[in-house]
């Protein structure tokens, strides 16, 4: 087989099989093409007599040769690429079936519902192709990467559909999802392509965005882009409320933003995913008795079961400010607010960062419990958020160091009290002058600084 690369042949999905029922072969054709075998026999995968049915199938997708698409071959011809132009069926080789394998293939490499679509079928006429790539599944829907039939270089796509079996109130919800979607574009949100909310084959189809992992996978993973870096932390935090902004302006409350629901692409910035429990003005919210709506840890108290309180933005406020403290530190969040101002603080997690002691701003005002005391709205929170963001920028002490009479203009000296220059003592306020670079300054006898930190500390 030729090196050349535009005879390079891929083989994206293999599978031995008729009817409703199929083994997936890939492994096994992925290792005969890198060996450099030419054809391909179909009946070397008859392992067992009778396997599936009297008709059986080798049905490949491929890319090569300039060409991308579909080859299949009956028990007893084989698929061969003499130039890899293409694939052609050809007539039966004399020496098929010599020393074909005695074992079965390989464990299939994704779940055969993947090539089914929830184990649905696809009403006649559907646009989206499955690509047999399984990306994620819940207990009421499955999302599998498809392509376009109409167009097969646009690239791939994300379909989600409810899984067999759950109707009802799910349906309910995955039409409020679609509804809520609809209506949103935003670039920190998966925009939809397509969709039905027909009962026999509810679906919408998002973007791909490409080597994207979830905040849950980075901390699993340990390799979140934002830990310890309390600039890009805000600029992720930043994202999330541009995007709880966007959703304020068409009255949707997400009520699950958590680690899952939130996509990093390779540039750091961020995709909202997965409106499924979330609440649309007009209508009215699909919630069990007794259920609790969002993610443990990451949820606002009005979200808990039997708790009192409509969910507003605030109730998302509270989400964001929970997903700051995990994209900062790297870790999973905690129940409740009080541990991220005591033991969890900036000052306890990262003493040797005090840029990062600055985000107590954001946590002061989303994480809390009562939503009378977080941001009033997404555009309260941005302007903090970009408040913070300059003093970051800036170098400037936070005030735990100003308490410690760290200079605010080089951040390094000391400052010790001297004498009024101006002989005039009966002014209110205490001069000192830095031991670093000289600079004299003026306190209040009031001392805001510390009178702020003490404010903090009692979160009053």
């Amino acid at each position: 087989m030729s090196n050349n690369p535009e005879n390079r042949l891929e083989i994206r999905k293999a599978a031995w099989g008729a009817g409703q029922t199929w083994v997936d072969v890939t492994a096994i054709v992925r290792g005969m093409v890198a060996r450099g075998e030419s054809s391909i026999p179909a009946s070397v995968y008859v392992f067992g007599d009778p396997l599936i049915g009297s008709i059986k199938t080798l049905r490949i997708e491929f890319i090569g040769g300039g060409r991308q698409g579909f080859a299949t071959a009956q028990e007893g011809s084989v698929l061969q690429f003499p130039v890899l132009a293409g694939a052609k069926v050809t007539k039966p080789d004399p020496e098929l079936g010599k020393g074909r394998p005695k074992h079965p293939p390989e464990k299939p490499e994704v779940p055969e519902v993947a090539q089914l679509f929830g184990g649905k079928k696809p009403p006649d006429g559907f646009r989206w192709r499955s690509t047999g790539k399984v990306l994620g599944k819940g207990g009421q829907a499955e999302v599998v990467e498809v392509e376009d039939k109409q167009n097969p270089t646009a690239g791939r796509f994300a379909l989600k559909t409810l899984v067999p079996r759950k109707q009802g109130q799910a349906l309910q919800r995955f039409k409020t999802e679609i509804g809520a979607i609809k209506s949103l574009s935003h670039p920190n949100i998966l925009g939809i392509l397509d969709y039905s909310d027909n009962a026999d084959f509810p679906y919408y189809v998002m973007e791909l965005v490409e080597g994207a992992v979830s905040l849950r996978e980075a901390i699993e993973n340990e390799s979140c882009p934002y830990k310890g870096d309390a600039l890009k932390a805000v600029d992720f935090f930043l994202q999330i409320a541009e995007a709880i902004k966007a959703c304020e302006t068409v009255k949707v409350v997400h009520r699950d933003l958590s680690p899952g629901n939130i996509l990093i692409a390779p540039d750091t910035s961020i995709r909202v995913i997965d409106f499924g429990v979330c609440q649309m003005e007009g209508a009215k919210p699909i919630t069990l008795d007794g259920e609790s709506v969002g993610t443990h840890d990451y949820m606002a108290p009005e979200c808990e079961s039997w708790a009192e309180g409509e969910a507003t933005n605030q109730t998302d406020l509270y989400s964001a400010g929970k997903l700051l403290w995990s994209a900062i530190t790297g870790l999973t969040t905690f129940s409740h607010e009080e541990l991220v101002f005591t033991t969890r603080s900036m000052s306890k997690m990262f003493p040797d960062r005090p840029e990062t002691f600055h985000l107590h701003s954001l946590f002061e005002k989303t994480t809390r419990r009562l939503p009378a005391d977080r941001f009033a709205n997404a555009t309260d929170a941005i302007q903090e958020a970009k408040k913070v963001r300059k003093l970051i920028l800036g170098g400037y002490p936070p005030l735990e160091l100003l308490a410690e009479w760290i200079c605010p203009i080089c951040g390094v000296g000391k400052q010790g009290q001297t004498g009024d220059p101006y002989g005039n003592s009966s002014v209110a306020l205490f001069w000192y002058q830095c031991d670093y670079c000289g600079y004299v300054l003026t306190r209040s006898r009031a001392d805001r600084a510390r009178t702020n930190l003490e404010r903090r500390k009692t979160l009053n």
